[in-house]
């Protein structure tokens, strides 16, 4: 039905590297993983391919990064999120010739700033998706939605800024700053909207 495979991953963090703020490896073996310490205890699970359900990234400790070497170790089984179904029908028999593949394996510094756009935009177009048609929480947010898309200019760090003061315009100015003392703002039954995977 499916295989299952062990990788015993070593990496070498490059001393410069200690400038940046994450360090992360990103392993996509197109199926589920989890990551484990090399003593086996499980730190977290990996959702390859492309669905929004993917998960790729595993945040390199602050520890290892210092110390300029990290041990552990990936399991992957080949199945998706419910199984192997043929024909993606998740009661169905299991696809038998379905082939999975390692898509990527890399140690990676990821640009914080344009991954907080990302989930700037996801929010954005989850309230767009979420809130009932033509309100004005709604109309706010898919207007800057599309002005983000307008700005935004691949390989220009200044669209990745422009569309986060963009993104301001609806959560408020310098909310992420903020915190958790955000809610001490503002009338005392504010309504807050909680939007997660």
């Amino acid at each position: 039905m499916y295989t299952n495979h062990w990788w015993k991953v070593s990496v070498t963090i490059p001393g410069y590297w200690q400038q940046y703020e994450r360090v992360q490896f990103e392993f996509d073996p197109g199926c589920e993983a989890m990551i484990y310490t090399t003593d086996g205890i499980p730190l977290q699970g990996i959702t390859g391919g492309y669905g929004g359900d993917r998960r790729v990234e595993y945040i390199i400790p602050e520890a290892a990064r210092k110390k300029g070497r990290h041990d552990f170790v990936i399991e992957s089984s080949c199945n998706g999120m419910f199984g192997v179904p043929w024909n993606g029908d998740i009661i169905a028999p299991p696809d038998m010739n379905r082939y999975f593949s390692l898509a990527s394996a890399d140690l990676v510094v990821p640009n914080q700033e344009a991954w907080a756009l990302l989930w700037d935009f996801h929010t954005l177009r989850e309230l767009i998706d979420t809130l009932p048609g033509n309100t004005p929480l709604q109309n706010q947010a898919l207007v800057a939605a599309n002005e983000i898309m307008n700005v935004f200019n691949r390989g220009d760090p200044s669209g990745i800024r422009n569309g986060r003061k963009i993104a301001e315009t609806v959560f408020g100015e310098g909310w992420e700053s903020k915190g958790a003392g955000i809610y001490d703002e503002g009338p005392k039954d504010a309504q807050v909207w909680g939007i997660g995977q």
